[in-house]
């Protein structure tokens, strides 16, 4: 009598011995089942675990008479079709886990009866086509993973019902197109996924009615270009990921409405030069990812409207110059990486206007040397990678007496002294011959009266030997007006004649004597001609 009595609680509770239950819940998870114990299932499950187990078929009335189910999983067993009707009587389900299975197909209706079903786990199968109309009574779907299928392409009308979706997952697929007015019903959508698909061009509408759409993953296809207005309407987009396709060029106004814009990704493209006013709009940038690009210089107003930017990546491209104020508005860089280019030189003043730079990193490309002062305005500085250029030890002069002074500095870099490699740190200053100009040599007046130059000139050489490799700063000559007075009369009748104030115009005694000057002088400058 006991037993009758023990075996009746059980089956008024619903639970199967091979599962453990609390409440309304039944747990079937990994218990090696081969069936559903669909008999010893309580009517008032709510939530049923049948994952991770080896169900290959599920028959059609396996799951009748749930009709309080709110979630079922599914996933992680081997089926490889569903029958038509399967959720008949699940009305009230919410959120369905048929993710990690082997399904190739679905039966049309076979969501037909949940129009409560809010999220739906359909990725990692073999599903190759999903029939028009599959998700047309689930009007309260919020959630559709859809990844890691066999997709080639997908109807027109798929989601033309939901229009409550807000994330929709169709990464990893083998999508080639996608239809015009594909997401023209979905104007709740915030996340889309359609990375790692082979799409080569999108309609230009596409996002047309995607005005809520914050997140979009592009990356990972074979896009050539993108239509100039394909982001027009998407006003509320911060995440935008275009990496890993076959980028040539960007249009202008590509980006010119995506104000609200925070995080760009353009790298591992084939990008060469970029619009000047492509970032215009995009005030709101915090991160922008152009590496491994192919990018030979870059317009010097390009980043001007970028005000928050924070991380900016432009490592692995073909830059051998950058203009000097390119950094000039983006006050609150914190990381810059410019290594793997061909940078052969940097601006005076490059970084001046950002104080907030944290990292940056030059390695890998052709400097010399760095501008005096360059970094005199970055005492945020604390990471500064530098290997693999051609940096001249005594052209290191004053980066290094910088650095000393650098109290949370780290920095990382070789130079050549004497045909040796040293670390920067390690090289020895007193060894370098700083270069100085000598006094300034002055000519005399180009003339013996009126208005004439005066020629400067300086070398080089303080202290000796002249320029071995080093250059002053400044320039070797200067000239000045002079004036040693009023010329005799017949000078100036002369000139009136003549309209010309060469002194080679002169024919008196005092022209012979001015011409011979000259020529001294010439002779003098001529020992000075150096080459600025």
């Amino acid at each position: 009598m006991l037993l009758i009595s023990l075996l009746k609680v059980d089956l008024v509770n619903g639970c199967a011995s091979s599962c453990s239950c609390v409440g309304t819940q039944v747990d079937c998870f990994r218990r090696s089942l081969n069936e559903i114990p669909h008999t010893d299932i309580s009517s008032t499950t709510t939530r049923l675990l049948l994952g991770d187990n080896n169900l290959t078929t599920v028959r059609p009335n396996e799951l009748s008479g749930l009709t309080s189910l709110i979630y079922l999983d599914l996933s992680r067993n081997k089926l490889i079709t569903l029958p038509e009707g399967l959720f008949s009587d699940n009305t009230k389900l919410e959120t369905l886990y048929l993710r990690n299975n082997m399904l190739e197909s679905l039966p049309k209706d076979l969501f037909l009866s949940n129009t409560n079903l809010n999220t739906l786990y359909l990725e990692n199968n073999k599903l190759v086509t999903l029939p028009e109309g599959l998700f047309s009574s689930n009007t309260k779907l919020e959630k559709l993973y859809i990844t890691f299928n066999n997709f080639v392409s997908l109807p027109k009308d798929l989601f033309l019902s939901n229009t409550n979706l807000k994330r929709l997952y169709l990464q990893d697929n083998k999508l080639v197109t996608l239809p015009e007015g594909l997401f023209s019903s979905n104007t709740k959508l915030e996340i889309l996924y359609l990375r790692d698909n082979m799409l080569e061009s999108l309609p230009e509408d596409l996002f047309l009615s995607n005005t809520n759409l914050n997140t979009l993953y592009l990356q990972d296809n074979k896009l050539v270009t993108l239509p100039e207005g394909l982001f027009s309407n998407n006003t509320k987009i911060k995440t935008l990921n275009l990496e890993d396709n076959k980028l040539v060029t960007l249009p202008k106004g590509l980006f010119s409405n995506n104000t609200q814009l925070e995080t760009l990704y353009l790298w591992y493209n084939k990008l060469v030069t970029l619009p000047e006013d492509l970032f215009l709009s995009n005030m709101n940038l915090r991160k922008i990812d152009l590496q491994k690009n192919m990018l030979e210089s870059l317009p010097k107003d390009l980043f001007l409207s970028n005000t928050n930017l924070m991380t900016l990546y432009i490592q692995s491209n073909n830059l051998v110059s950058l203009p000097k104020d390119l950094f000039l508005s983006n006050t609150n860089l914190k990381t810059l990486t410019l290594h793997d280019n061909k940078l052969v030189t940097l601006p005076e003043g490059l970084f001046s206007y950002n104080t907030k730079l944290g990292t940056l990193s030059l390695e890998d490309n052709k400097l010399v040397t760095l501008p005096e002062g360059l970094f005199s305005n970055n005492t945020n500085l604390e990471y500064l990678y530098m290997k693999g250029n051609q940096f001249i030890c005594c052209l290191m002069i004053d980066f290094k007496e910088w650095a000393s002074n650098q109290t949370k500095l780290d920095y990382e870099g070789t130079c050549t002294d004497l045909n040796t490699t040293v670390d920067i740190h390690n090289f020895n200053m007193t060894d370098c011959i700083i270069p100085g100009w000598s006094l300034w040599f002055n000519s005399s007046c180009s003339v013996t009266c009126g208005d004439g130059v005066i020629m400067k000139t300086r070398t080089c050489d303080n202290p000796p030997p002249s320029d071995v490799g080093l250059k002053c700063v400044g320039s070797r000559s200067e000239t000045s007006l002079c004036n040693l007075g009023k010329c005799p009369e017949s000078c100036r009748h002369s000139k009136k004649r003549s309209n010309n104030k060469s002194v080679d115009n002169l024919d008196n005694k005092s022209g012979k004597k001015l011409r011979k000057l000259k020529a001294m002088n010439q002779k003098r400058r001529n020992k000075f001609d150096w080459k600025k």
